[in-house]
């Protein structure tokens, strides 16, 4: 056990002495249709206004040339008030791939109303250099 310990503790410094680190994360909320500057080895977070308890829930419609980004992991819903029933918002976490422009675009919509128009559309164009 103690053996496991230093060694971790040997790589965690290897590491450090090789200047690895994380990367920068740039957070933008996404409150109509927007353009974002991003650069290679960061990580965006679009964050979008959510209450999933009126049923409607943000929901990734397209993504236009997804080989310039990807989506890194799940979305995540984050409450913001301590009442039940307060909202949040839902963040999704996009990570560069290659220079280029991506788009994605966002609905707001109940996932069984299928043949509605959603309540609300974002989309957001994505630069990489």
């Amino acid at each position: 056990m103690i053996r496991n310990a230093a060694a971790c503790i040997v790589v965690l410094a290897a590491l450090t002495v090789l200047g690895c680190k994380a990367p920068e994360v740039i957070d933008v909320k996404i409150d109509g249709d927007k353009t974002v500057g991003l650069r290679m080895g960061q990580l965006l977070r679009l964050k979008l206004d959510s209450n999933p308890t009126t049923g409607y829930s943000w929901d990734i419609a397209s993504m236009a040339d997804s080989g310039v980004v990807r989506q890194f992991g799940k979305m995540h819903y984050v409450r913001v008030g301590e009442m039940m029933g307060s909202g949040g918002y839902q963040l999704y976490r996009i990570k560069p791939l290659k220079q280029g422009t991506a788009t994605i675009r966002f609905e707001y919509k109940r996932p069984w109303e299928k043949d509605t128009e959603p309540a609300k559309k974002h989309t957001v164009r994505i630069v990489v250099n």
